[in-house]
């Protein structure tokens, strides 16, 4: 479980090192992407895949590093509130994002 390997680094760890760190575990969880000669759909996959993870690992670091408990994707919220949600959020309260933004 990423939130396991997350937990790992000591909460004055680089930012930048952690990212590294996770990113490249991100081979772990998905064995499928390690094929030397992907297709072009298959390369895409990949790609989305990681982009995709990339708020909730940047929110969690961004998290850790204040002390603060982390906060997980909602799946009621579009991708921009999820972000602003889990990185800038309390678990005591419902997300609210402006509109505008």
């Amino acid at each position: 479980d990423m939130k396991k390997f997350f937990d790992g680094f000591p909460s004055k760890s680089h930012p930048m090192g952690q990212l590294c760190s996770l990113v490249c575990s991100l081979s772990a969880f998905y064995p499928e992407s390690l094929d030397a000669h992907p297709s072009a759909e298959e390369s895409n996959l990949t790609i989305i895949k990681l982009l995709a993870k990339m708020p909730t690992i940047v929110s969690w670091i961004y998290k850790k590093s204040l002390g603060h408990p982390i906060i997980y994707p909602q799946n009621k919220l579009d991708y921009v509130s999820n972000y602003l949600n889990m990185t800038f959020g309390q678990r005591t309260e419902d997300s609210v994002t402006d509109p505008v933004i």
